[in-house]
Order: structure tokens, then C-alpha cells, then sequence
């Protein structure tokens, strides 16, 4: 895996603010939220065309264009399902030039009477193929939207991401970010009303799994709302937006703790890379912050691990990815051993507080080690998929407000 992932595209489309596909009202719309197996990715699975066919798709708040890998790639990346193949849908058609969602874009590009797109991810990802129009299948029957407006990739390069083998479920990415009408959230906004909640699942389930059933929920609308539950407070912190061309969500960070110790860390930090707050990020899977933010969380975490047991980290992993791992042999089972207290501190006092399982995660058989799940980058901070596991998450875009609250998904 790429150590950036699913971050907002280079390219963008860019459209009139105001336009939206409204479809009749409804409340307590909802769709199926799942964790990859062996994959650090989470998907939504929706329905495309008619009749439908069901792909999986990466849960992405930073980006908008929902897009899926379709039977007639000419470069493709391998999934281990169906694709979508156009030529069997009844309502199925091509966006055509004259369209709203097709002027003006930098990610789109005429073909004759038709319109194109091209999605090029910092991670080096790249996405090309046909923007279409089909029947759009949320949760269940009962929520098809008519003339969805998504991409039909077919020239689709670098996607290393998601699993690169034949086991891959993930098909192309669900796209819900702000401040772009080709994003889920606007097309439906007559029953997402602009709000959305999640809970991220801990645990990872297989495609027969007998509790498949037992999937977390994406809300939308009226139902997204969370609530106070057994003297836990919901949190709530300033939904942030950037400029008008950036689909990404942010919040401002003032502070992370340790132990109930504030690390030395200057709240501008925080902002660096885009002048705003930290990236909200579903669709990449693991936190990470520049170099003079994560090395002060890297440096407690040592001290706690020294102090408390006596442990060295390792010079090198087998993990790969991560940069702080400690062996697991002839010590205590991971779940006796003590963790250090992990929390983010927002603006508005709310206080997100990890559990150990959203910090570290045990790596078995051969590696037999544990590793710190955040990492370090050269340029943003960035909130990912890993560390909001059991946390409620609520986008109010409409009042500018995100809330969470801890919850067993």
C-alpha cells in the first residue's frame, strides 16, 4: 500500500454550486457499510443499473466522483466480483455534453456528444473513462435513484490500493465530499439533506461470513442524527471547508495528549499544507501527520512502552508500512499489555478519544509484532479510516458542524 491513498484529486470537476438530481423525499435512507477482508479499505455496496448489479465501493469523504470499474476496461485492476458491464442495463446511457454535471470541468473532456472524465489521485492513480447516467440502488430496492450521474472507468492505471489480487471485493470509490454537485451527497440531497453519519467496523468480515448481516451503516438525512448515550457526550467541532475548488473536509486540531500529557506541539502545525485543519479522510486508511507532529507522538509512545515494561522498538519491521513496532515474543498477550491514552483535542473542546485498537494493531504469525498505526508525511495532516473505528461520525455540511461519539459498530 501507497502511504497516500485516496486523497483528494488532482483534477477536479467543477460545476455550477446550485445543481442537484432531486428524486422523491425520503427519511431514514441508509446503505450497508463494510470493512475489506485482509484490506484496510471500508466500502459501501450499491446497486448500479437495471437490473441492478451490486459493486463495492471505497467509503471516501475526500473525494466526489463516484466511480466503477467496468467490463470493457482497457487497462484494468483485478476485483474478484462482476464488473459492471453497461451493455446490460436497460437505463443505462451516456452523459451527454450538454449536461450540467459536464462543463467547465478540469476532470472532464468532450467526445463528440459525449462527456469523459479523468481522476488522477496524489497517490499516482489514475482513473480515465466515461461519465454515465444509470438507475442508482442505495441499501435496498426501495431507495432507486433514476439518472445517477458516475463514472464508467475503463482505463485505470497504478490501482495497487486495495488489495492487488484476485481477492480484491473494491470495484471503484463512493465519493461523498463537499463543495461539488457530481458528489453523492449533493446529487441526493432531497433525502441526504446534506448530512451523513458513520460508524467505521472493528472487525473485518468475509463475503460468507454467517454474520454478514452484521454490517455497520452509512445515514443519511434524519437519520444521521447521533445522540448522548450512557453519560457519553457527543462531541462537536466546526466543520471546516477550504477554498471554493477543494471538495475536502476539515477540522482544527488544537492539540493531541498522551497520558493526560499535552505533547509539544504548536496548534499551526496542524494546518500546514493547506492552511486550514486536518483532512477528514474515510478513504484513506491510516492517520498521519508531518514530521514535527508525529515525531513527539512517536517519542511518547517510546517513553511509554520504556517505562512501563522496559521495551526497545524494533530497528526494522515486517510490517513494512509502520515505523514504530515492538516484538510480541515471550511477552504478554497483546491484551494484557498497557497502552498509552491516545486523544485528539478539536477546537470547541471536543475530545476524540482513541481506543487501543484504532492506535495499534497486532501483526500475527510470522511477524509476531505490534505497530503504531499512524504515520508520518511531507505535507498534510490528515484524520484516516483506522482511527475512527467505533466512533460515530456526523457531516452536518448545511450547519457546518462535525460531530462523534464513541460507539460499538
Amino acid at each position: 500500500m501507497s502511504k497516500t491513498t485516496m486523497t483528494p484529486p488532482l483534477f477536479f470537476i467543477t460545476l455550477p454550486a446550485l445543481f442537484v438530481v432531486l428524486v422523491s423525499a425520503h427519511h431514514g435512507v441508509r446503505a450497508p457499510l463494510f470493512r475489506a477482508l485482509r484490506s484496510p479499505f471500508f466500502y459501501v455496496e450499491v446497486g448500479i443499473g437495471s437490473p441492478p448489479v451490486y459493486v463495492k465501493l471505497v467509503f471516501d469523504t475526500a473525494s466526489t466522483t463516484t466511480w466503477t470499474q467496468c467490463a470493457a476496461c482497457n487497462t484494468c485492476f483485478p476485483v474478484a466480483i462482476p464488473p459492471f458491464d453497461p451493455k446490460f442495463s436497460s437505463t443505462y446511457r451516456r452523459l451527454p455534453e450538454n449536461h450540467p454535471l459536464c462543463r467547465g470541468g478540469y476532470g472532464t473532456e468532450h467526445s463528440g456528444k459525449f462527456c469523459n472524465f479523468t481522476m488522477e489521485y496524489i497517490d499516482g492513480q489514475l482513473i480515465r473513462g466515461q461519465l454515465s447516467l444509470d438507475t442508482f440502488v442505495l441499501g435496498s430496492s426501495k431507495h432507486k435513484v433514476p439518472d445517477f450521474v458516475f463514472g464508467c472507468g475503463l482505463d485505470d492505471k497504478n490501482v495497487l490500493d486495495f488489495l492487488n489480487d484476485t481477492h480484491n471485493p473494491i470495484s471503484g470509490v463512493f465519493g461523498i465530499g463537499m463543495n461539488d454537485p457530481t458528489s453523492i451527497l449533493y446529487q441526493l440531497s432531497s433525502f441526504t439533506e446534506l448530512k451523513f453519519s458513520y460508524c467505521l467496523p472493528l472487525r473485518v468480515y468475509e463475503e460468507n461470513d454467517h454474520q454478514h448481516h452484521h454490517h455497520a451503516w452509512l445515514h443519511f438525512g434524519k437519520e444521521a442524527e447521533i445522540k448522548s448515550h450512557d453519560g457519553v457526550v457527543v462531541q462537536i467541532t466546526p466543520l471546516l471547508a477550504g477554498r471554493w475548488d477543494d471538495n475536502t473536509y476539515y477540522a482544527k486540531l488544537n492539540a493531541i495528549s498522551v497520558n493526560g500529557l499535552f505533547l509539544p506541539i504548536d496548534p499551526i502545525v496542524f494546518t500546514r499544507g493547506n492552511g486550514v485543519g486536518v483532512v477528514l479522510d474515510s478513504g484513506t486508511p491510516y492517520t498521519m501527520f508531518v514530521e514535527e507532529a508525529y515525531t513527539p507522538i512517536r517519542e511518547a509512545v517510546v517513553k511509554h512502552f520504556l517505562e512501563k515494561y522496559g521495551w526497545e522498538a524494533m530497528k526494522t519491521s515486517g510490517s513494512g508500512n509502520f515505523d514504530l513496532c515492538y516484538k510480541m515474543v515471550h511477552r504478554p498477550a497483546i491484551g494484557d499489555v498497557e497502552f498509552p491514552e491516545l486523544k485528539f483535542h478539536f477546537e470547541g473542546e471536543a475530545v476524540m478519544e482513541l481506543i487501543r485498537d484504532a492506535v495499534f494493531q497486532a501483526f500475527g504469525h510470522p511477524m509476531n509484532e505490534f505497530c503504531l498505526m499512524i504515520q508520518s508525511s511531507l505535507s498534510d495532516n490528515l484524520l484516516g479510516a483506522f482511527q475512527m473505528v467505533n466512533q460515530r461520525m456526523l457531516f452536518d455540511v448545511g450547519a457546518s458542524k462535525l460531530s462523534f461519539v464513541p460507539q460499538s459498530c
